[in-house]
């Protein structure tokens, strides 16, 4: 078998992120497969469920490199553990291919030579964010932020505060309200926002 590895949340707050990964990548290789696979070699997913969690995810992709043997890391998923997990992939000269994330660990200029990404940086994402509401009227003051607390939560943040200081707006008294990673406890941050000076539109 030709071995592919994926670490991803299969459990949790998070789950349907990975098990949707994993379903795509599952349909997409059994195709592969049912037609001779590559070489006469079938694609195997070696898929192990991190949690969303960053230790989890870097025990998991030293294991499926070391033990497992798998020829890259792909869709992998979220923000906080490729933080974690990218670096191994290059120490250990193993392909990281279309992580599920905009963070900036994939982009790198000059580029990583075993990272190889597809989806748009979170700055882009926001930026167009930030465009898309302030051509329909909404203005800076009327944004709140409601962010998972960590390096998505912030990515995702610095991207529309940048987005909104390059258009010559401040930034310093946003409402921006966070919750914990990993969790559906937001009732607080919810209340924060509810109940701010301005109500955000």
């Amino acid at each position: 078998d030709i071995k592919i590895g994926m670490t991803g949340a299969m459990s949790g707050p998070s789950k349907e992120l990975g098990l949707q990964m994993k379903l795509g990548l599952e349909t997409c290789f059994d195709a592969i497969n049912s037609q001779g696979g590559i070489g006469d070699r079938k694609i195997k997913l070696v898929a192990l469920d991190d949690g969303y969690e960053s230790e989890e995810a870097e025990k998991h992709v030293r294991k499926l490199i070391d033990e497992e043997k798998v020829i890259a890391l792909v869709g992998c998923v979220g923000t906080p553990t490729a933080m974690e997990t990218v670096p191994i992939a290059i120490e250990k000269k193993t392909l990281f291919f279309g992580g599920f994330t905009g963070a900036k660990s994939l982009l790198r200029d000059p580029p990583d030579r075993y990272v190889i990404n597809f989806r748009a940086s979170y700055a882009q994402e926001t930026e167009k964010m930030i465009a898309g509401l302030l051509e329909i009227g909404i203005r800076p003051f009327e944004i709140a932020f409601f962010t998972q607390e960590g390096p998505f939560g912030k990515a995702g943040y610095t991207g529309a505060t940048d987005a909104l200081k390059k258009r010559g707006y401040k930034t310093e008294k946003l409402v921006r309200c966070s919750y914990t990673r990993n969790t559906v406890d937001v009732d607080q941050a919810v209340l924060e926002i509810v109940h701010s000076k301005i109500p955000p539109r």
